[in-house]
């Protein structure tokens, strides 16, 4: 595995996708720019063939990416969480003294569960990285180059909350920066389903939330 530092819909019949306009591809651009966010994650990648890109398959990234005992605790409490989200909700209208109890549970809980991960997965140091991200692709920088067209299985754990995503990405362009010092890779996402769209979507979400809990405001008068 290698350390790190568009969706275009095939044409039918013969006829070619309609272009977009100027002012209807500068709205495109900037709403792929506001969904798009900045963010610490660990990102493993693993080089593939890409003789034939649609032999590569999702079951294929869980072969690739097997999933430690943490990771899978950390992805089950997840599941868990989804699952009692609306008997939360349903008790906070009724009890929220009680609700609050089990929320502070809940978070005692992935905390351990976050500890565990950092003690018994990957090294953290060596796949930190700031990866630049929205539900078109991703950029990052990197210690070695990568061709461009190139396709790459990468696994991206986002953090604090350890959200896995497992996806193929397909390297647009690659440049070294700084003599030579890492390589600036970005990349399109590949051959996305529902579910990864979905993950990806979700978590620009929360980093954009985030961002607006912290910013300060400046409307305010000292």
């Amino acid at each position: 595995m290698s350390k790190s530092s568009g969706d275009n819909s095939s044409s039918q019949n013969g006829t070619k996708p309609a272009r977009l306009s100027p002012t209807e591809a500068s709205v495109e651009d900037n709403r792929r720019e506001y969904f798009r966010v900045k963010d610490r994650a660990l990102l493993e990648l693993h080089q593939l063939s890409n003789e034939d890109e649609s032999s590569h398959s999702t079951d294929e990234l869980e072969t690739i990416f097997a999933d430690s005992p943490a990771s899978n605790l950390i992805n089950q409490l997840a599941q868990v969480d989804k699952q009692n989200k609306t008997l939360l909700q349903l008790i906070g209208q009724k009890q929220p003294e009680i609700a609050n109890y089990l929320k502070g549970v809940d978070k005692k809980i992935d905390l351990i569960a976050h500890f565990l991960s950092f003690s018994s997965d990957i090294d953290i140091d060596q796949y930190l990285t700031t990866l630049d991200y929205g539900e078109g692709g991703m950029s990052f920088n990197a210690d070695g180059a990568y061709e461009v067209d190139s396709l790459l299985a990468a696994k991206v754990t986002f953090l604090p909350n350890f959200t896995i995503l497992k996806a193929f990405i397909k390297v647009l362009d690659c440049q070294t920066q700084e003599n030579g010092k890492y390589c600036k890779v970005s990349c399109e996402f590949h051959q996305l389903t529902d579910g990864q769209r979905q993950l990806i979507a979700q978590q620009v979400l929360k980093v954009q939330q985030t961002e607006r809990r912290t910013k300060p405001d400046l409307t305010k008068k000292n």
